[in-house]
């Protein structure tokens, strides 16, 4: 009976998060054996999630903004069923300049999960009771700076490791470590041309 109430009400959650979730365009992976498409861009890097085992079997999602054309691109960062601390990620992506908009988090809990999408802006933890500084004025709206990158058509771009795993997010560049770990699974991908895109 615990089973099934945990079960259901994590079902719920997921549902009524999704219905949102579901009005941003989600992005696609690139295949291991695919190149780069014609007039569009692939983004590649390393991310580490807040959480760990405590993720349980949820996705954790990105939300990114095309500053342009206003349209809203969502891509999975951690995937379901899975806990490891640090994923990578390729996925094909549309010429532009971009910025950071939220991270979609889900935290297992004894009576199912909880569900956070946390904005994210330079300098500032949004994990502590951010729309109650946002209201007082302790946090103001010229505090709000997002994180902003930009991609050519025909290019790949190294995103940099995308250090979650607290509050104050941050990006770094461990281009040579990660190009080792994945050359062989991209292999239409010249990862030495890559462009160094960190987030800033």
């Amino acid at each position: 009976m615990k089973f099934i109430l945990t079960l259901s009400f994590t079902i719920i959650t997921l549902f009524v998060n999704a219905q949102n979730f579901n009005d941003y365009e989600k992005l696609e992976k690139l295949g291991n054996e695919e190149s780069i498409p014609n007039t569009k861009a692939v983004i590649y890097g390393n991310f580490r999630q807040r959480l760990g085992f405590s993720s349980g079997g949820f996705i954790q999602e990105i939300r990114i903004e095309n500053t342009e054309t206003h349209e809203i691109f969502s891509f999975i960062v951690k995937p379901a069923f899975k806990s490891a601390k640090e994923n990578t990620f390729c996925y094909v992506l549309k010429p532009g300049t971009y910025s950071i908009l939220n991270y979609y988090w889900v935290k297992s809990q004894w009576y199912g999960s909880k569900t956070f999408i946390e904005p994210i802006y330079k300098n500032i933890d949004a994990t502590d009771d951010f729309n109650k500084k946002l209201k007082s004025g302790q946090i103001k709206e010229t505090d709000l700076i997002p994180y902003v990158f930009t991609v050519k058509a025909n290019s790949l771009n190294y995103l940099g490791t995308w250090n979650f795993d607290n509050g104050l997010v941050k990006f770094e560049n461990d281009k040579e470590t990660l190009d080792k770990e994945i050359n062989k699974k991209y292999v239409k991908l010249n990862l030495s041309e890559a462009e160094i895109v960190i987030p800033n």
